[in-house]
């Protein structure tokens, strides 16, 4: 009998550890295609906890920051935004900032100072999205997320990026930040670096920055499976499902092995 016991306590293990990789991996899988310099990216919106913290720091920042400025000359509320938002870092490990944008020109960037003063209005990313005009209309309209896909100055890599941006109120200013989706790499580096220009410091209404990948990397990356870590709420619920139908056929096994080792019938035959 305990020989019994020990085999259903080992399929029950087994059970449960062959489940649980379902959850680790309970993420959205989507296609990326470089192709005639297009990124396909996904059909909906994927809210995780990364983005809930994302939305809702940066809200709070825009009303507390917003009252602050209240009545202040635009001068005065640079420069109390700026002492406010130096050092603040929403995503730690993708070490991204928080910037405050006027239009299309960054006002203050504490990881890319070389940014301040130019006017992106005109930059476009990997698909060819003008996602600064994207997050202008997002800021104009109360708030809301943008995405885009930039290569890593200097390097063979990319990333895809779910920036947030938010008005900042009693203003015309805007702040945002960002969080990294995934990333992948080239197969060779692409020509243009994203802040080639910054250095030349050209004239803020000039700058047009251009990011062309090379045609043989177009050629050689053609699909990208990219996973979003969202964990699937219905994986989850099941994963408790089986873990307590796990529980009760043990706690059944167990009282039947008990009621059938005590009955008179077992007892004759001792």
């Amino acid at each position: 009998m305990f020989v019994n016991i020990r085999i259903f306590y080992l399929l029950c293990v087994i059970s449960c550890l062959t489940f649980l990789p379902l959850v680790s991996v309970a993420e959205e899988t989507i296609g990326l295609s470089f192709k005639d310099s297009e990124l396909i990216t996904r059909q909906k919106e994927i809210y995780s906890e990364e983005d809930f913290r994302l939305q809702a720091s940066l809200s709070v920042l825009s009303d507390v920051l917003g009252n602050l400025i209240q009545g202040l000359d635009p001068k005065e509320q640079q420069a109390l935004v700026k002492k406010s938002l130096d050092g603040i870092f929403i995503q730690k490990e993708a070490e991204a900032d928080i910037s405050l944008w006027e239009g299309g020109v960054v006002i203050y960037s504490p990881l890319i100072p070389d940014s301040v003063g130019v006017n992106f209005i005109n930059v476009y990313d990997l698909t060819g999205s003008y996602f600064v005009q994207d997050m202008l209309k997002k800021a104009s309209k109360g708030g809301g997320f943008v995405e885009y896909a930039m290569h890593n100055q200097g390097s063979t890599e990319w990333t895809l990026r779910r920036a947030y941006v938010a008005p900042l109120k009693n203003s015309n200013y805007w702040i945002m930040s960002w969080r990294i989706l995934t990333s992948g790499k080239y197969a060779q580096q692409p020509k243009d670096d994203f802040l080639a220009l910054l250095q030349q410091k050209l004239p803020a209404q000039s700058v047009l920055i251009e990011n062309k990948v090379a045609t043989t990397a177009l050629t050689e990356i053609s699909t990208i499976d990219v996973r979003v870590n969202t964990l699937q709420k219905t994986v989850f619920k099941w994963f408790l499902f089986f873990s307590l139908l796990c529980f009760c056929s043990l706690l059944i096994f167990l009282v039947y092995c008990k009621l059938f080792k005590d009955s008179p019938l077992t007892k004759k035959k001792r």
